[in-house]
């Protein structure tokens, strides 16, 4: 296609002149089913279908960005429409039967498909307000997600008069998630300048496979000093794993570049261990404590050595509700939280699906030290 036939069908898909509203219809519909074995026991299972039909309309965005003193301006438009479905199973088993304990196990299975399309300008502006860029691009993608859990948690006291308990909880879950995306887009450069105007038209097919697997167990144990104070014992292990299959062709003005093969592998395991002190009275409850985090990252290409990074930090946690009259509570929180870099920002490979937006991962990202402190009343 030209530049000219490609404006064309950005008109006829509704981005010429005049408004083009979005318009979203979904539709639901399921079963549910419960049996009660015995008191205080049951089993409840549920599924929902779900069927969306949606476009985004006509969208403008027009941005000025400040560069060494200099305004730089751009005009974006765009339109998409998108359908999609999905299958989703959930089910439910809880036990409190006894006096003593509790039992509940949890999951579900969801596969959710989803194709659409998609159309784009994009006009840029140098310094002296002359246009220096335009592009016209068109876009096809196919998602298909998969997904499920099981978790459970037993929760034990000791006796009936002590509030002195043990609770395990543990969740495994998987994903994958298989993509296909096209990418037709005409690139004009130097616009302004008819000497030294370009053009590049660009054809991208892009297939993409990512799995993930997590398994989380956690572990707590409560010791009552007296009615109101207490002392809660945490400890909790868990793993996260990813993996990323992409396979990309990419034609630049009809020739074959370099095709994109690669395999990238993560793992990032946890350990946490807490202790935590507790005063419940009528007016006031206070949760005071810390946890010990040691974490392990690896991660790399799969021709390639990998890469692996040990944090360990101590994280700090206070909570604090006060409750001087009844209808009036003020709430005070504050903590550490530390926060490690996704498999897509470490990802070193160059992404240059759409050539106007390359980005690239750092593999030498270091964790984000979160900290938060909040007043409500």
């Amino acid at each position: 296609s030209t530049l000219t036939e490609m404006t064309d069908l950005f008109k006829i898909n509704g981005m010429g002149s005049g408004d083009m509203p979005g318009f979203l219809s979904t539709g639901v519909g399921g079963l549910n089913a419960g049996l009660e074995l015995k008191k205080d026991q049951f089993v409840q299972a549920d599924y929902l279908y779900n069927h969306t039909e949606a476009s985004s309309g006509k969208t403008f965005i027009q941005r000025t960005e400040y560069i060494e003193g200099e305004s730089i301006d751009s005009k974006s438009r765009s339109s998409s429409k998108n359908t999609g479905k999905g299958h989703n199973l959930n089910f439910h088993y809880r036990d409190r039967s006894g006096s003593l304990s509790s039992f509940s196990l949890l999951g579900y299975v969801s596969k959710n498909l989803q194709d659409g399309s998609g159309i784009s300008s994009l006009e840029k502006y140098n310094a002296q307000g002359q246009l220096d860029l335009e592009s016209i691009s068109g876009t096809e993608h196919s998602n298909e997600n998969k997904s499920g859990d099981l978790s459970l948690q037993y929760t034990k006291r000791f006796n009936e008069k002590s509030k002195r308990n043990i609770s395990l909880y543990g969740k495994v879950d998987a994903s994958e998630r298989d993509t296909k995306r096209l990418n037709n887009q005409i690139n004009r450069y130097a616009v302004s300048d008819p000497d030294l105007t370009d053009e590049v038209t660009e054809q991208v097919s892009r297939e993409q496979n990512i799995k993930g697997r997590n398994m989380n167990l956690l572990l707590s144990y409560t010791e009552p000093f007296d009615e109101n104070h207490y002392l809660e014992i945490k400890g909790n292990w868990r793993i996260n794993q990813q993996t990323d299959n992409t396979n990309q062709a990419k034609y630049v003005d009809e020739v074959l570049q370099n095709p994109l093969i690669y395999e990238l592998q993560y793992k990032q395991t946890g350990l946490d261990g807490g202790i935590y002190y507790q005063m419940d009275k009528e007016k006031l409850t206070l949760n005071l404590g810390g946890s010990l985090n040691s974490q392990i990252q690896r991660f790399g290409l799969s021709d390639e050595e990998e890469q692996e990074n040990r944090f360990t930090n101590f994280l700090p946690r206070l909570r604090l509700d006060y409750r001087p009259k009844k209808g009036s509570t003020l709430k005070l929180n504050a903590g550490k939280s530390l926060r490690l870099p996704s498999l897509q920002q470490l990802n070193p490979v160059v992404n240059d699906f759409n050539s106007l937006f390359i980005y690239q991962g750092n593999p030498e990202l270091k964790p984000e030290n979160h900290y938060t402190a909040s007043v409500m009343y």
